[in-house]
């Protein structure tokens, strides 16, 4: 959904794809939240949305990439379909959950770096791994990851373009005016960063 989601409201009932989807709620800007249906303006990220859909389906098989079903054509906008999940790593994070938790912490971050280690190996870079853009799903109090939004994702092992969120870049992609880079090791990165928060 987009950052202006009070302005989605007129959104609300109704259905896309030939009234396959209603759309019942409006979940929040970058929150996928059965269902959950992504809109994108297509004037305002053509590029980026058919790099995205496409890099996304090629790794969404994993168990740790969250499921990409489908793009449904809808005049000026696009709606991604995706499996629906409970929140984001952040918002577990913010709770403590993890405080004292070690085989907790062991068994989530092994799968953040088994859907990385898949990502990689099907030629997808991710360049924008932070909390926010891993969803969680919780049964039984055990939890599962997933990758989300490839919306910057890349297939070029090296890079000069600066992206993704400063925090949880690494320092050769933040410098200006600099070298190509790794994003392989940018990934890498990434997890290492948010683990120690």
């Amino acid at each position: 959904m987009p950052s202006d989601v009070p302005s989605a409201s007129w959104l609300l009932g109704q259905t896309i794809d030939n009234g396959v989807f209603v759309i019942e709620a409006i979940m929040g800007a970058g929150s996928f939240g059965v269902y959950t249906v992504k809109r994108i303006e297509k004037a305002r990220s053509n590029y980026y949305q058919t790099r995205e859909t496409r890099l996304h389906a090629r790794v969404s098989s994993h168990p740790h990439v969250l499921t990409f079903h489908r793009e449904i054509d809808a005049g000026d906008y696009a709606f991604f379909v995706y499996d629906r999940c409970a929140g984001d790593l952040c918002s577990i994070i913010e709770k403590f959950t993890f405080f004292r938790e070690d085989e907790l912490i062991k068994r989530v971050f092994v799968q953040i770096i088994d859907a990385l280690a898949y990502c990689h190996s099907r030629g997808v870079y991710h360049r924008d791994l932070k909390p926010e853009n891993i969803l969680v799903s919780s049964q039984s109090g055990e939890f599962d990851v997933f990758f989300a939004d490839f919306g910057l994702a890349t297939t070029s092992k090296m890079t000069a373009s600066s992206c993704g969120t400063p925090c949880f870049m690494s320092q050769e992609s933040l410098v200006p005016n600099h070298k190509p880079y790794s994003t392989v090791e940018g990934d890498i990165w990434s997890p290492a960063v948010f683990s120690r928060r």
